[in-house]
């Protein structure tokens, strides 16, 4: 039956059904019908032997004649086609229709035969037993006479053929409402296979992730109401599907995106994903690190360590960790475990860079000693000058107006330096306002050059400028004066006697190059990639002796970078230097 349609189903089960009720119906109605006839013939019998009675003849009874009582036991069995026996009071019997004379003597006592018993107590009595003279059934009726009791008994095969009769018809009826179940079943079925079908080609459409399926509502009754809430579950799952989808893909995007590294691991240890950050930090791709354990995939015993504590502790973890390559990297590892059901089935690992500012510490570090070691010499020499003075120098004319101008000298070297410093955080905080304006570069270069010259006159550096007339950068003037005097400035610094430095500019595509060339000593090719740095010196002693604060060089590069241009250095040591650096041309 599983293998039928649902029209086949439901009709033989219909069926099937009917014909049980029917089945035990009739059974039951057999056994009440069986009953109610054996009560019928057993009342019948009782009248027909209270009727025979009388005709019994009591003084063959009385003086137990048995001939007598035989003879009339046989003209009363023939009349009435049943078994009559006579009995005495003593429960022998005097007269038997299917007996005869001679088998009466062997027939037992019938005081103790229930019937007997009931009719020689003075009422009527009945039973149904195999007979042990015949071997027969029999429905027996017996009911009291003068001297003794008259029985009358039936054969139950009689009776049985009325039942059988009653079974054949329930068993008749019984088909007749199986068939009419079956005709009802399957017209039902007919009624419901329609809308039963949709429904299940909508489930069927559903549960293969098309959740646009809706089914009929249209059907009657329950069926209806059915497919109403079947496509609200189908609309409430399409929408939670839409949003876990959203969400899935927002997810995927800020992973994706994400500048730090991720790494999912699944409870039992083994990565699930990561994310492009991470792929790219340990050189390897999601598919290949899915379903191997974080030490054979990132090769890090501190982040294996890292999400282990996580994941057994149920508590977030962090820790620094340091990658070697391909160059020093540092970061800030965290190990958050993913909760389900309070157990822990999961951790996610995000690395976040720090290298810039572990940098950024130790360059604040070093600048607040390089401030300090700056500040340090010329307040010593001043309080050491000053308390010479206070001493009993000031008695002396000449030393007084030596010590008096050293310590102006330093004080201008302190002024100096605060002045570079203030403007080196006003660049690099942008909060020095810098204007985009046409700029002519040749009349830049001739006021920087004509106010350099009292300083290049006596080192006999002689100054010139190649730039071509008409070219014009965009940016602000007042910065790139200031560019280009620390720059002409240091080149006739660190000049030889008798040496040149040579200003010149050309156009790049967008940008124009403006360069400042000097022949002077050089600068060793190890320094060169800090020369920008704050506070950093070639020559330190010489610097000092200039007046240099350290801080030119990093005040230009952070001038031309907020003017949209980049700065650089080249050199051979004892042959000279270029700094040079682009801006956007008008």
């Amino acid at each position: 039956m599983g293998r039928l349609g649902f029209l086949a189903r439901v009709a033989a089960a219909s069926a099937l059904t009917a014909a049980a009720a029917a089945g035990a119906v009739g059974l039951a109605a057999s056994r009440v019908g069986e009953q109610a006839l054996t009560s019928q013939l057993a009342s019948r019998l009782e009248e027909q032997a209270s009727l025979l009675a009388d005709g019994l003849p009591a003084q063959a009874v009385a003086a137990r004649d048995r001939e007598q009582v035989e003879r009339w036991a046989l003209r009363a069995g023939l009349r009435l086609g049943e078994r009559v026996t006579v009995v005495a009071s003593d429960g022998s019997v005097l007269g038997d229709s299917e007996v005869g004379t001679q088998g009466l003597e062997s027939l037992e006592n019938h005081a103790e035969r229930s019937e007997v018993r009931a009719a020689l107590s003075g009422r009527p009595g009945t039973d149904v037993r195999l007979s042990r003279s015949t071997g027969r059934a029999y429905l027996y009726a017996a009911v009291p006479v003068a001297g003794g009791v008259l029985r009358l008994a039936m054969p139950l095969a009689d009776v049985n053929d009325h039942v059988a009769d009653l079974r054949q018809a329930m068993l008749g009826a019984g088909a007749a409402a199986a068939l009419a179940a079956l005709a009802l079943g399957a017209f039902v079925a007919w009624r419901l296979q329609r809308p039963l079908s949709e429904l299940a080609a909508a489930a069927d459409r559903l549960s293969a992730g098309d959740f646009t399926a809706r089914a009929d509502p249209g059907a009657p009754g329950e069926l209806g109401r059915l497919a109403v809430l079947l496509n609200e579950l189908a609309a409430r799952v399409a929408g939670t599907v839409a949003a876990l989808s959203a969400d899935k893909a927002r997810l995927e995007a800020t992973l994706a995106h994400m500048v730090e590294g991720v790494a999912l691991v699944g409870g039992d240890g083994r990565v699930e994903t990561l994310n492009p950050a991470m792929e790219a930090l340990f050189g390897l791709r999601a598919e290949d690190a899915r379903g191997r354990t974080l030490p054979e995939t990132l090769r890090h015993p501190p982040l294996a360590e890292l999400a282990g504590a996580a994941r057994a502790g149920g508590e977030p973890s962090s820790g620094e960790i340091t990658l070697f390559t391909p160059a020093e990297r540092v970061f800030a590892a965290h190990a958050v475990p993913v909760r389900r059901d309070s157990e822990v089935s999961g951790v996610v690992l995000v690395l976040h860079e720090i290298t810039r500012l572990r940098r950024l510490e130790e360059l604040r570090k070093e600048f607040v000693a390089n401030v300090s070691h700056e500040l340090r010499t010329p307040l010593a020499s001043i309080k050491g000058f000053a308390e010479t003075l206070r001493r009993g120098a000031l008695e002396d004319p000449e030393v007084r107006l030596e010590f008096v101008t050293t310590i102006e000298e330093y004080a201008d070297q302190l002024t100096a330096l605060v002045d570079d410093l203030l403007e080196l955080a006003a660049v690099e905080g942008g909060r020095l306002p810098l204007k985009s304006e046409t700029v002519d570069l040749e009349a830049a270069a001739a006021a920087v050059l004509a106010g350099l010259a009292p300083i290049a006159e006596p080192a006999e550096t002689a100054l010139s400028s190649e730039i071509p007339a008409g070219l014009s950068i965009q940016g602000d003037g007042a910065a790139l004066g200031r560019v280009l005097r620390n720059l002409v400035e240091n080149a006739v610094k660190y000049n030889r006697r008798g040496g040149r430095v040579t200003l010149s500019a050309a156009r790049e595509g967008t940008m124009v190059r403006v360069s400042v060339a000097d022949n002077g000593i050089g600068i060793p090719a190890a320094d060169l990639p800090r020369l920008f740095e704050r506070f950093y010196r070639v020559d330190k002693a010489r610097s000092r002796e200039r007046g240099g604060t350290g801080l030119g060089l990093s005040i230009v590069k952070h001038l031309v970078e907020a003017m949209g241009g980049a700065v650089r250095a080249e050199s051979v040591e004892g042959e000279g230097s270029t700094f040079s650096f682009t801006l956007p041309a008008a």
